[in-house]
């Protein structure tokens, strides 16, 4: 499932950003390239799942807002390349900490999503007699 689209990136940041951080071609078109978000937004993606992996049952069945939001402040860190801007940067470190907080229990992405049951513990140890054969060649 996908969780954000260019349309979903303009309604956030606005088409006079998406525009500059996504119109490459020489002349410039004046409009958003959407080759380019959806790459970005397909790598914000993978960089989400990475850390939903080990805690949700992926694909996600709904996507929560919070996602959304999350994969567009990813992707706009990501267009916007070597010249990104303070509050760019602080808005994608907030999202990577919360997705850490999630990745380790300590957040939730809300009541629409299925989450996987915890790793077993208790798990069986193996106790031996001792050695029967040593080095010694008997």
């Amino acid at each position: 499932m996908i969780y954000a689209t260019l349309a979903d990136l303009v309604l956030a940041f606005g088409e006079d950003e998406i525009v500059q951080i996504t119109d490459r071609a020489m002349p410039p078109l004046g409009v958003p390239d959407a080759t380019v978000a959806e790459r970005a937004l397909s790598a914000a993606q993978a960089e989400i799942d990475s850390y939903l992996a080990s805690r949700h049952q992926l694909p996600l069945s709904a996507v929560p807002d919070v996602l959304r939001d999350c994969a567009c402040d990813i992707a706009r860190q990501r267009l916007h390349g070597a010249m990104v801007p303070d509050e760019v940067t602080r808005a994608y470190e907030r999202r990577i900490a919360w997705l850490r907080d999630v990745s380790a229990g300590r957040a939730s992405l809300g009541a629409l999503t299925q989450t996987l049951p915890p790793p077993p513990t208790g798990l069986p140890e193996i106790v031996s007699g001792g050695r029967v054969f040593g080095d010694r060649g008997y």
